[in-house]
């Protein structure tokens, strides 16, 4: 019988109703078989808020997941690769600008023959491609690059069909498995099927794009005159920089392209009209690939921000441009066991050409695998002895490591599985690794180039670890490098790593999702957008790995989770965490909020309150009562900037920005309106005191309510307001009954928040 989740959020910054709603959601995913099983831990202050054990490690032996189960962690390794090798930053060792040929030799350098890739086999009719390879014939790797969005037709891990990337990758490759060509009124069209790199055929199945069928797929494309004669191609035949419609034969569909808000993303989808089917530009690949010099040196902050210029070349199960080709002859060494220690595979690896010059782009790639080789150069043992000594043994880190015993697996490692096609189901889970003949287990393991990056081979590689392990990781960096009485980083170091956009230092674009990097991680950044959006909590850093497993931590509320599970290229489960977390921050925000303003001697903070919770026949009693001092407490007192500025906050509620702002200036009101009513103050000092009292009396961090010396007429602290001798309020505030009535109305929104947070 599987066991409940277990919430402990009664007095914690998280509600625990969101935090409810995830662990039943997950439960759902694990029942239809989306998923084999999982653990999911939330924290505040080292104190778990949500324990969520739940589903099989071993759905072939039945066996649960626990809390002490074993997951490959994959990419979650680069996080502890990257905090090993700031100790040595921190012994001055090294610098973050220092080359990386300082460490792994001169191969590493442009003077030592390290190149980039000038072309890498791609061709779009462009007028220097020969003509004669840009023709296409079966057995082909071509792309389709939508011309109005600039993005490629893409089939991800599950089958489902998209439009997104600029560049082409593994999946946003087809195969021409058959063509045949013909000329139909001046013009060539081509019956085409193609497989995905997912090895299933581009279909139409229920008015969705997917690669679907196991049986081949026909498919009309047909080429705007023009571009055939532009690119040079044979008259009746479809080349490289062909503009083509693809129509699905079955049904008669074209496809067709919608932009959506996404700068990395379009809507893929079916139409009858022709007229709107959308326009794509054939890609092919010819496999030849040309190099030349590099420009600039790899630097160690190049590595930790994935700006070296190495990009994942050869991981994919399908080649897809020629330097992936060449890529994978080095995987294939390394699964061959021709090459047997990460000092052989990166001294091979500097052979090849970099996919972008060092320091000119985000991407993501072999960065933290060569970072891993530096760390094993400066500690002067083998990575997982110096991960051991510098990271494991002082955290208590004790059942994370590269491999393991077949005892130890067999008692609660977990399988490794991957799904293939649309729908998450029995038929379609494939076992990846068997815990009893493990890739991280003697004999078949461990590998022997042991991935600080998450693994060299196509499987096997990276580190295993629990929750519980990975959960004292987070806490050093909420704790700002110390854990129990242990310090691994000093507190500049870790802000640096956490808490730093170091892409924008660097003048580069940000990643995904409108995330930066910082050098261990993603990191949160402040909205511009008033767009609420729960996921987005301004200042959380975390990562995640190939097996689904995540982790976030969220410093300025002292939060963490951790969520391991055993399933390869599975729902985006990140995006869910994150979500249900901002909503449980958010909401428990509130209560503290409208809990604070409940209590406050500030009449206006009592009427705030008063709004929101809908008490509207509360709200002249409360100020009325609120302190000694009538004039300065009730709704007539002259404090137009502080009302103006809680009037903006209302208009925005839902922006993250301008809650925290809410905050500081509730904190502001009520520290001013205490110090005011117990000290008198001289009448010509009025000004000055009001500008110097105390920021916030919150735990957090304030902000000044004005910035700097603001004029006395915004500020409207003349000596007669508080004599209450000037009638209604002056300046731009405008009239304070006109704003009381407008916030009124405002705050009726947020009825259904408050009212649940005040019986939370």
């Amino acid at each position: 019988m599987s066991r409940p989740p277990v919430l402990c959020a009664g007095s914690t910054e998280l509600d625990g109703r969101p935090l409810l709603e995830l662990a039943e959601e997950l439960r759902r995913r694990v029942d239809n078989n989306a998923l084999p099983g999982y653990g999911l831990c939330v924290t505040f202050r080292q104190q778990p808020v949500l324990t969520d054990i739940y589903g099989l490690r071993d759905i072939d032996r039945g066996l649960p997941v626990n809390i002490d189960t074993l997951f490959r962690q994959f990419s979650m390794t680069k996080a502890i690769v990257s905090v090993a090798f700031m100790t040595f930053c921190e012994e001055g060792r090294v610098t973050l600008d220092d080359d990386v040929a300082t460490i792994l030799g001169a191969a590493w350098s442009p003077a030592g023959g390290l190149q980039v890739v000038e072309h890498d086999g791609l061709l779009s009719g462009n007028k220097d491609d020969d003509k004669a390879l840009c023709r296409l014939e079966s057995g082909n790797t071509i792309f389709f690059r939508d011309v109005t969005t600039g993005f490629h037709i893409d089939i991800d891990p599950t089958g489902k069909g998209r439009c997104r990337w600029d560049d082409p990758g593994e999946w946003q490759a087809f195969k021409v498995c058959s063509m045949e060509c013909q000329k139909q009124a001046n013009n060539a069209s081509c019956c085409m099927t193609i497989r995905a790199h997912t090895g299933l055929f581009l279909d139409v199945q229920n008015g969705f794009v997917s690669a679907s069928s196991t049986d081949a797929v026909t498919w009309i494309l047909s080429p705007q005159a023009s571009t055939e004669r532009a690119n040079g191609s044979c008259v009746g035949h479809i080349s490289a920089g062909s503009v083509v419609s693809l129509q699905h034969v079955e049904t008669g569909l074209y496809l067709a392209v919608s932009r959506e808000g996404s700068v990395e993303d379009s809507f893929l989808h079916v139409t009858e009209n022709a007229a709107i089917a959308a326009q794509f530009k054939v890609q092919k690949q010819s496999w030849q690939i040309t190099a030349r010099p590099a420009k600039n040196s790899i630097s160690f902050r190049h590595l930790l921000t994935h700006s070296s210029g190495l990009d994942y070349a050869g991981v994919g199960e399908v080649p897809i441009s020629a330097l992936d080709d060449l890529a994978r002859k080095l995987k294939d060494r390394v699964e061959g066991r021709q090459l047997l220690t990460l000092k052989d595979w990166t001294a091979e690896l500097a052979k090849l050409p970099l996919r972008r010059e060092p320091g000119t782009k985000f991407e993501y790639g072999w960065s933290l695998d060569v970072l891993g080789r530096v760390v094993e150069v400066l500690g002067g043992a083998p990575l997982d002895e110096v991960l051991s000594k510098r990271i494991f043994q002082p955290l208590k880190m004790m059942s994370t490591y590269f491999a393991t015993s077949h005892q130890d697996a067999s008692a609660r490692l977990s399988a490794l599985y991957r799904f293939r096609g649309l729908e998450k189901n029995t038929a379609n889970r494939e076992l990846k690794d068997d815990p009893l003949s493990s890739l991280w287990v003697p004999p078949r393991g461990p590998s022997p180039v042991l991935g600080g990056g998450g693994g060299v081979e196509t499987y096997a590689g990276g580190l295993l670890s629990t929750i519980p392990d990975y959960l004292r990781f987070c806490y050093m960096l909420l704790g700002k490098g110390s854990l129990d009485g242990v310090r691994l980083l000093r507190e500049e170091t870790v802000e640096l790593m956490i808490r730093v956009n170091h892409l924008e230092r660097m003048g580069l674009n940000n990643i995904w999702d409108g995330r930066g990097w910082g050098l261990l991680g993603g990191i949160e950044l402040p909205n511009k957008s008033q767009r609420a959006d729960p996921c987005h909590q301004p200042g959380a850093c975390g990562w995640g790995g190939w097996a689904s497993t995540s982790f976030r931590v969220y410093p300025d509320r002292d939060v963490a989770f951790v969520f391991m599970t055993n399933c390869i290229d599975g729902i985006n489960y990140e995006e869910l965490i994150r979500k249900k977390i901002g909503e449980s921050l958010q909401k428990r925000r509130w209560q503290h909020l409208m809990r604070a303003m409940d209590g406050s001697t500030c009449g206006l903070c009592a009427a705030m309150h008063a709004f929101s919770i809908g008490k509207k026949g509360h709200r002249d009693k409360r100020a009325a009562i609120a302190v000694p001092d009538p004039k300065l407490a009730s709704l007539s007192v002259e404090q137009p900037v502080m009302l103006q500025s809680l009037l903006q906050n209302a208009r925005n509620l839902a922006d993250e920005g301008s809650l925290n702002h809410l905050e500081h200036e509730v904190a502001n009101l009520e520290s001013e309106n205490r110090l005011l009513t117990v000290r008198q103050l001289p009448k010509h000092d009025f000004d000055i005191q009001l500008q110097t009292l105390p920021p916030t009396h919150l735990g957090s961090p304030g902000t000044a309510l004005w910035p700097g010396s603001a004029p006395p007429s915004a500020l409207h602290t003349r000596p007669q307001a508080r004599d209450g001798t000037i009638p209604r309020p002056i300046g731009a505030a405008g009239n304070v009954a006109a704003q009381l009535a407008e916030l009124e109305s405002l705050t009726e929104q947020l009825r259904t928040v408050t009212q649940s947070g005040n019986r939370g």
